[in-house]
């Protein structure tokens, strides 16, 4: 998988440069590799498709790594994700429900109180912030390991549009410098762009 793990980052910076289908391509040779590995190939490419912006692609591989991996919390939790991004609480509530959260390791854990405070920000549910705020110390916690940085960042991002849209500008843009080195990088286009239209972005020299 290690191979495969390196062959999905070069599909990435390939898609910077050409279109998502044409890097996304280069992948395919992998889908008859990992069959031994029921959801993997279809949950890469997901994330490979939101962080492009392609938000009907990401939920449509989500979807198939979910239904390829049906007893996997991880796949559970990935589609309750990509369901919210795109608007759809109610499923994302119901992928959610399947979840023993009691035997989910601590960053799975954290992706679903993750996912819950975006499911309340799109309720207006007060209860948004405490979630997403608890979602980040614990990404904090495991910010030893590189992996977890984009997620922090991400996590910390929708965290600081939760502060801006309570009136708490300044405390949002704050937060928003703290992981800007990580999030400029691995932000996709709409979350890009929702930054920009709420003055949350730092200016260029930053």
């Amino acid at each position: 998988l290690m191979q495969f793990d390196i062959d999905v980052r070069l599909a990435r910076l390939a898609a910077l440069t050409q279109p998502l289908d044409a890097a996304l391509s280069t992948l395919e040779p992998w889908r008859d590799r990992l069959r031994d590995h029921p959801g993997v190939f279809e949950g890469r490419l997901a994330g490979l498709r939101a962080a492009a912006g392609d938000l009907d692609g990401y939920l449509r591989e989500a979807r198939a790594a979910a239904a390829a991996a049906p007893d996997e919390a991880s796949s559970a939790i990935d589609l309750a994700m990509a369901l919210i991004r795109c608007g759809d609480a109610t499923g994302a509530e119901g992928a959610l429900a399947g979840v023993d959260r009691a035997s989910l390791p601590p960053n799975a854990a954290a992706f679903v109180v993750w996912t819950r405070g975006l499911i309340e920000r799109s309720k207006r549910d007060p209860q948004a912030l405490q979630s997403l705020t608890q979602a980040v110390h614990a990404f904090l916690g495991m910010s030893a390991q590189p992996a977890t940085w984009s997620a922090l960042a991400l996590c910390a991002c929708d965290r600081a549009i939760v502060l801006a849209d309570a009136g708490h500008i300044d405390e949002a843009r704050q937060q928003i410098e703290r992981v800007w080195p990580v999030l400029k990088s691995h932000a996709p286009p709409p979350l890009m762009t929702t930054l920009e239209i709420a003055q949350l972005a730092p200016k260029p020299s930053a």
